[in-house]
């Protein structure tokens, strides 16, 4: 950041601007902003079960309601699923025990 700022403060003054007063407007990102974003994590699996279209987004639908759970994305061709979520909220463990039951009432 600090290599952003230089440049942009390199750059004003060749504009015209006063390097002072281009730097002083910068405000650097609150370091609690940091502790807001999600520790996301990924996880792939393998289901047989997403043979057909209407398969797949049932399973990609029960899977996005599970909670930290940020992003599903279900590949029928592969029969993969691509799950993104917040591991401070959930472990691998717990999201495979979830999906499961997930394909089970779909299967069922």
């Amino acid at each position: 950041m600090r290599a952003t700022i230089l440049l942009f403060a390199v750059l004003a003054t060749a504009c015209g601007t006063p390097a002072a007063a281009t730097v002083a407007r910068v405000t650097p990102l609150p370091v609690a902003a940091a502790a807001i974003a999600p520790h996301e994590a990924e996880l792939r699996l393998d289901l047989i079960e997403l043979t057909c279209h209407s398969c797949a987004g049932q399973v990609a639908e029960g899977t996005a309601r599970i909670p930290g759970v940020l992003h599903v994305s279900a590949e029928m061709l592969d029969h993969t699923l691509i799950v993104t979520y917040d591991a401070t909220r959930l472990t691998e463990t717990a999201l495979i025990t979830a999906i499961d039951k997930v394909v089970d009432a779909i299967a069922d």
